[in-house]
């Protein structure tokens, strides 16, 4: 139980349990002023595990899970500033009057999805195949969304490596930035046109995701950017026995971008 001043309630464990922290039947009360719930566990975190729970009059909370974060916040009342880190997954709900951070700090294949929230800032690190979606039909946030996802193909490991795909319901603005993940030095390497060809084994093409926007009632504006394309430049380098192909160099494909307004053509454009 909290007081009238501003109070932090901690549930921080080197368990990789997670229920040690936050249980069945936990009652969290921060009553008056500006309070902060922080919950930081060595493993997964899920709270939707906890059953029966009452949080409520806490203003800010940061869930950190050194795994795969899973939280639902939907219930708690009062709060207006949520931040989940996850690891490989981070699936965040949450009622429309919080602002949310996700952040996944290698997802990888992971699971990176947003519901809900008034302002949501995504960030995503090492991201390959795993997707990254922000609101849906039913839980679409209303303030401004920010989207950042960073590629992880910095080193060619397949012939043909795409990203996962990125899809935005919602937001009164919408920024959507995708980087591929490779080194200034493998960019500035592609386009030598010696020492490598363009094809064959050892050289790679990494695409970016899809990116989808959905526009609400309350979209008004959307800027998606994604890295440059890199094209692999065609060259050879000879040898006293012939030509050698000289491979590990790494191209980028960019992918498709789609804006759909909510309004149809009979009406005004709500994004502008």
């Amino acid at each position: 139980m909290g007081t009238a001043g501003n109070d932090t309630f901690n549930a921080i464990t080197k368990d990789t349990i997670p229920a040690i922290g936050f249980t069945s039947l936990d009652v969290l009360d921060g009553l008056g002023g500006n309070d902060s719930l922080v919950l930081s566990f060595a493993g997964a975190v899920n709270t939707t595990t906890a059953v029966a729970t009452s949080v409520k009059n806490i203003e800010s909370a940061a869930l950190t899970a050194v795994g795969t974060m899973t939280a639902d916040t939907t219930t708690w009342t009062g709060l207006t500033a949520l931040t989940t880190l996850g690891i490989a997954g981070n699936v965040t709900t949450a009622a429309s009057t919080t602002a949310v951070t996700a952040v996944d700090s290698a997802q990888a294949a992971g699971i990176v999805t947003v519901l809900g929230g008034s302002s949501v800032t995504v960030s995503t690190v090492n991201q390959s195949t795993g997707t990254v979606t922000v609101g849906s039909a039913a839980a679409a946030p209303t303030g401004a969304v920010t989207v950042v996802a960073g590629g992880s193909f910095a080193t060619p490991t397949s012939a043909i490596a795409t990203l996962g795909a990125i899809a935005v319901t919602g937001g009164s603005s919408v920024s959507v930035t995708q980087t591929s993940g490779q080194t200034a030095a493998q960019i500035a390497a592609a386009a030598v046109n010696t020492a490598t060809v363009s094809t064959g084994a050892g050289n790679y093409t990494e695409t970016l995701g899809a990116v989808t926007v959905q526009g609400t009632s309350v979209t008004k504006s959307v800027t998606v950017a994604q890295d440059a394309a890199v094209t692999v430049k065609a060259a050879v380098l000879f040898s006293a026995g012939g030509p050698v192909p000289v491979t590990g160099k790494l191209g980028t494909t960019v992918a498709a971008v789609t804006v759909t307004d909510l309004n149809t053509a009979t009406k005004d454009d709500s994004i502008a």
